[in-house]
Order: C-alpha cells, then structure tokens, then sequence
C-alpha cells in the first residue's frame, strides 16, 4: 500500500486500505489472484463481478470491504497509470523509474507531452526519440534500448544548451559524427600530454557512448598509467574488462587484460586466463 505495509490478509487490507492502490491491483488483476489464492471466496465473487468501467468502482470496492475512503479517484487514470507501468516493467525493475512513470515517454508523442509541461526530468523508453534542441535544461534518461536522434550535421554543444544524456545511445548518423570528432579531441588532449583534459573527456564520452569499446579502453590506459588520476589497477582492470566485453575482438583491450592476469594487476594472478586471451 502507499504506507509502505505489506497487506498479507484481510484485516491487513482494511487496516492499510488504499483505494487508488486497490483499484490499480483490480485493473490489472492482481486484487482478485490475491484474494483467490487466500480463500477469500466471498469478497472474490464480488469483485469478480465488477467491471473496470463502472463509475461507481470506488464505492463497490469500499462495500465490498467494509471500509470508508475520501478519496476521489477516476478509475481509468488509474487503468492508464498501471498499463504504463507493466509497459515500463518490461524494461526496468529500478524502484526510481517506476516511481516516476508519470514523465516516461514511450514514443514522441509522449516525449512532446512532457516537453509541453516544461519536465525538466524525461525518461524515454526503448524507442527512437527526436530531440528537439530548442528545448534545453533537460535531463534526458534512456531505459531499454532508447536512441536520442539528433537532427544536426555538426556536433552540438550540450553543456552550453544544458542538456544532459544519460543510458542511452545517439542515431547512427550523429554517432558517426560525434565518435569521429570525439576520437580526434581526446587523443589530441592525450598526445600534447594534457592527461587531466583527457581524462575528462573520455570519462564523458563513456557517458555519452557507454557501448563503446575505444573509450573505456583508453580510459584503463589513464588509470593503469596514472595519467590525468591516480594510478588505479583495479579501475583500469575494470575498464579493459568492459572494452572486452563490449568487443572481444578489440586487440589492444585483449592484450592489456592478459596482462593484467598475468601480472596480478588490480585482480587475482591468473597464467591460464592470461593465456586464453
């Protein structure tokens, strides 16, 4: 319930009762599986008559369990709430997130919604969303497999319009784009030896790009060499390790992994998977 209880039982129920959280376990099917499976035979027939349309869904469930509630809720909000959310449960379990469903857009009509009621907060779920730059001082925060396309043929200045991305990836085109001009900046800043520019650089190009191997290779190098940060093994163990995953055809990443087994650098001495990678 929105109190946080765990409703176990009947006198559970009418203690803790919640008709808004009620009525979204009746829409989707749950309130009847749970009185069902508790031998609640009673109150289940009578909620199994119900409908979802009916306007006077609120006051029949209060009846059925003897309980009072001065809330006035519309039942299809609440339908429409709940069917986004098991839309959005196929996708992430974070308690954030479906907490916030209310600024989730599915497609960009959703996304247009929002923008419309000034969020400065959207997340925007498994699909391909077109950003529109006009708008800025917006977090945008991908789940599944979301794609920001961006409609520009050079690269656009997110800090200065204060636009954030976060899990989520750029259309081909403007990835294209952004990995070419990204690669040349950040190995310019690494070859002059302007190691902490670097760094900064790479670290926001894995934020950016997290499916991409160059960065978190090159960022293992900074922390393995102590350049731009403090020599880390650990870290820089873990980030060939992503830079392989990601690709395990990635030379460079394969190698500096070998030797970190081989030498016991940031993980247990290991010859045998030294030597399979």
């Amino acid at each position: 319930m929105s109190d946080g209880a765990q409703v176990r039982t009947l006198d559970d129920l009418k203690e803790h009762f919640d008709i808004e959280k009620v009525v979204g376990y009746f829409t989707d099917g749950r309130l009847l599986n749970w009185l069902q499976s508790r031998y609640y035979d009673e109150e289940a027939d009578k909620v199994e008559q119900l409908t979802a349309n009916d306007p006077q869904l609120q006051q029949k469930l209060c009846a059925i369990f003897g309980v009072e509630s001065t809330q006035d809720i519309d039942p299809e909000e609440i339908a429409h709430m709940h069917e986004r959310l098991n839309k959005l449960k196929q996708y992430t379990y974070d308690k954030e997130i479906l907490d916030n469903v209310d600024i989730v857009a599915f497609d960009q009509e959703d996304l247009s919604d929002l923008l419309d009621e000034y969020k400065p907060l959207i997340y925007l779920c498994n699909n391909k969303f077109v950003i529109p730059l006009r708008e800025t001082h917006k977090i945008y925060i991908g789940v599944g497999k979301a794609v920001a396309v961006i409609r520009s043929n050079k690269l656009v200045d997110f800090d200065e319009l204060n636009i954030n991305f976060k899990s989520m990836r750029f259309d081909d085109n403007y990835d294209a784009l952004f990995k070419a001009q990204q690669s040349n900046d950040d190995n310019a800043a690494d070859e002059r030896g302007d190691f902490k520019t670097a760094m900064k650089k790479y670290k926001k190009a894995t934020e950016l790009n997290p499916n991409e191997k160059h960065f978190w290779y090159h960022l293992g190098q900074m922390y393995r060499l102590g350049r731009g940060t403090n020599k880390n093994l650990y870290e820089a163990f873990n980030f060939y390790t992503k830079a392989v995953k990601i690709d395990d055809n990635n030379i460079y990443a394969l190698k500096n992994l070998a030797d970190c087994y081989r030498y016991g650098d940031g993980t247990a001495e290991d010859s045998h998977k030294a030597f399979e990678l």
